[in-house]
């Protein structure tokens, strides 16, 4: 069986990291709804931009593999999808200056405080409802379904390339190369098991 070419392989690449990062957005998704009492809990914003974070990783340029695209998304997800993306974008991972509106407030506004006699320096952190995130760890399930069907075509045209073997294996990314490799997962790792 000839193996896959380099774009199929990113294509599959990408496949596999969807799928482990909307598991991952699901994940903080029910730790926020689990945890979070309200959008002032603690644990509220590093939660949630942990769930953005990890929704937004297939969608975003990686070096080597590219992105995927925003049209595997079914049309009648795309808003959610584009709102999840836009709050990663405008207000978690970084905002103009300007003060973009978006969550009906400044964002990130820099404030200069003296507070006995100490000058202390904080930035306002819009952030949803812990609710919200029910929504997108719904959101999230779908589009590991929609990944997961991508990722089946590639098993399924591929099958006799698939490892057989009980063990751990290092996804090959170059034209050529082995499609997979004996690794050694580090002790840190939590290996998913996909159903």
């Amino acid at each position: 069986m000839p193996l896959p070419d380099s774009d199929t392989r990113k294509d599959w690449w990408l496949c596999c990291y969807g799928v482990t990062s909307m598991e991952k957005c699901m994940m903080c998704c029910s730790q926020i709804l689990e945890i979070c009492d309200s959008s002032t809990h603690p644990l509220m914003l590093p939660l949630a931009v942990s769930a953005h974070v990890f929704y937004a990783r297939p969608f975003e340029h990686n070096r080597g593999v590219g992105k995927m695209l925003s049209d595997v998304v079914p049309e009648k997800l795309r808003p959610i999808h584009k709102g999840i993306m836009t709050f990663r974008d405008k207000v978690f991972a970084h905002t103009d200056g300007d003060h973009n509106e978006t969550a009906g407030q400044p964002l990130h506004d820099v404030v200069y405080s003296v507070i006995d006699r100490e000058p202390i320096f904080s930035t306002s952190d819009p952030r949803p409802q812990p609710q919200e995130y029910r929504r997108i760890g719904a959101h999230a399930k779908r589009m590991r379904a929609v990944f997961m069907t991508r990722l089946e075509r590639h098993h399924k045209r591929f099958k006799g390339l698939l490892p057989d073997e009980e063990g751990h294996y290092l996804f090959g990314l170059s034209a050529g190369s082995p499609l997979f490799e004996d690794y050694t997962v580090p002790e840190f790792t939590r290996v998913l098991r996909f159903k």
